[in-house]
């Protein structure tokens, strides 16, 4: 048997697994924070369409200034290369 392709998963669940003894899961004990499973959706409630509006103008600045970086980097390297 190929036990060794499962153990990271079996300890998973073991370290997610509520002990009633310690009160909460060695994952908790651990991290300080609960694992999220697969089956848990970390999604509380639903996005609004002024939140998405906010995110994607947040990635279109950073995304702007990637390319600055880009640029001023692809100089350098041309620069270099003379």
């Amino acid at each position: 048997m190929n036990w060794n392709i499962y153990i990271h998963q079996a300890l998973f669940a073991f370290h997610a697994y509520l002990h009633s003894r310690l009160g909460t899961t060695p994952f908790y004990l651990q991290y300080r924070v609960e694992p999220i499973l697969p089956s848990t959706s970390i999604v509380s409630k639903s996005v609004t369409q002024v939140e998405i509006t906010e995110v994607a103008k947040h990635c279109q600045k950073h995304v702007l200034i990637l390319e600055k970086y880009r640029f001023d980097m692809q100089d350098k390297y041309y620069k270099a290369m003379k």
